[in-house]
């Protein structure tokens, strides 16, 4: 702290002081320090209706999910099992069997388990609350944002909607897409933990985590590249559904740039901005209108 951050300190704390003096020479010590005492108990129950007000909106997100959920499994019919997902290609649905978003080891293994989820919820403790309960959640496919396997505590491989996938990419089961494992993987002889984490866009499970590996394994063992394989099988799958999002979204905005009417609208929003004149909107109407 420099000489300078000091004296402003020093200075505020200064005209603090003197503004006290001055309430207590106007008003009187008792009067000053009731009002002091009101302003403080105030702000103390506005805390406590704000997390009062935060805890029935944690609630009413709670009962929403679950009537999701139930909602979702009525209509739910797996038609392919890739990895650790399982695929309504009718609906677009996918579930993921053994989801949780904490990795079961010892604590050192827990915590990092829990040290990645608030990562990925900004430290949102209703959603860690809701994260961390293991089970099978359906998803939206729109609902997925991307994906990180994660060997100890380093991503290796990482995709996710709208952006390429990390690594080079090879043709994978059933035509799914999938980035080389080894992009960012350093030479190691074990790892300690293996496990897939997922982003979505639902506030009741915003990460999901699922485990592979949870103790010491060999990199050129067995159970390793069963591991592995198992982690490629549900990235393919992930792979698959980002592109089917990027290509439905693709089309969509195809659509509308060939709908006269969504660009007879933009044309009319120029001339409300002065942009073009009515006689260019006029000639731009008749264009589209085919008039």
């Amino acid at each position: 702290m420099g000489i300078f951050d000091v004296n402003a300190k020093l200075k505020k704390k200064a005209e603090s002081v003197a503004n006290f003096k001055n309430e207590v020479k106007e008003n009187g010590l008792g009067t000053v320090t009731k009002d002091r005492v009101k302003g403080v108990k105030n702000s103390i129950n506005d805390s406590i209706e704000a997390k009062k007000a935060d805890a029935e909106l944690a609630q009413q997100k709670k009962e929403e999910f679950k009537v999701n959920q139930e909602e979702l499994r009525k209509v739910f019919v797996s038609t392919q099992k890739m990895g650790d997902i399982e695929i309504d290609e009718v609906n677009k649905l996918l579930k993921f069997n053994n989801a949780s978003s904490n990795i079961k080891k010892n604590n050192a293994m827990k915590l990092l388990g829990k040290g990645v989820l608030a990562m990925y919820t900004l430290g949102a403790s209703i959603a860690v609350e809701m994260a961390l309960k293991p089970g099978d959640i359906i998803f939206r496919y729109d609902e997925i944002r991307d994906y990180n396997l994660l060997e100890n505590d380093v991503s290796v491989e990482s995709g996710g909607l709208g952006r390429a996938i990390a690594g080079d990419v090879l043709a994978g089961p059933v035509g799914g897409l999938f980035g080389s494992l080894t992009a960012k993987r350093k030479t190691r002889k074990s790892i300690d933990m293996m496990a897939l984490q997922i982003s979505t866009t639902n506030f009741c499970f915003p990460s999901i985590m699922i485990s592979y590996l949870t103790n010491e394994t060999k990199t050129k063992s067995t159970r390793y590249t069963n591991a592995l394989s198992q982690a490629r099988n549900t990235i393919a799958c992930l792979n698959l559904i980002f592109s089917q999002c990027d290509n439905s979204e693709t089309q969509q905005i195809q659509q509308n740039s060939n709908d006269p009417y969504e660009e007879l609208k933009k044309a009319k929003e120029l001339l409300d901005m002065g942009i073009i004149s009515q006689e260019e909107f006029e000639v731009k109407k008749k264009q589209l209108l085919e008039l």
